[in-house]
Parts: C-alpha cells; sequence; structure tokens
C-alpha cells in the first residue's frame, strides 16, 4: 500500500524499465479523485434542494418527438 500511495523507485540499471516501473499511481490521480468527490458532493446537494428538477423539468414538459429531444438535450 505504501508503494502505490507514494511511489516506488525501481533500480534495475535500466533507464526504460526503471521508468516504467517508478512512480506512484494513488498519489498522481489524488487529484481527479477530488474532482470526482467535489461533483458528487455538489449533484448531491443540488438533488437535495431540487436545483435538477426545477431546471429539467419545464424542458421535459416540451419534449412532443425524439427531435426535439435531441435539440433540448
Amino acid at each position: 500500500m505504501r508503494a502505490l500511495a507514494t511511489g516506488f523507485v525501481s533500480s534495475s540499471g535500466d533507464v526504460a524499465t526503471d521508468d516504467l516501473l517508478s512512480g506512484g499511481v494513488m498519489a498522481h490521480m489524488l487529484t481527479t479523485l477530488w474532482l470526482i468527490m467535489a461533483a458528487l458532493a455538489f449533484g448531491a446537494i443540488a438533488e437535495h434542494a431540487d436545483i435538477i428538477a426545477r431546471v429539467i423539468d419545464p424542458i421535459v414538459a416540451r419534449v412532443r418527438s425524439t427531435g426535439a429531444l435531441v435539440f433540448s438535450s
């Protein structure tokens, strides 16, 4: 787990192999994970406050055909 979080440094002697095997995956993905968590939190708040329904319901009420659905989306 420590190697995944903070990184691993390979010292095989081959530069290409060391570049491929060295690095920490979780440390590099942390900003993406925070962005996803923030988006989920915002979506949950918007859903709880009925903001999403207030935006979507008038649009869905006017959709009568496939073309109107494509245009509205």
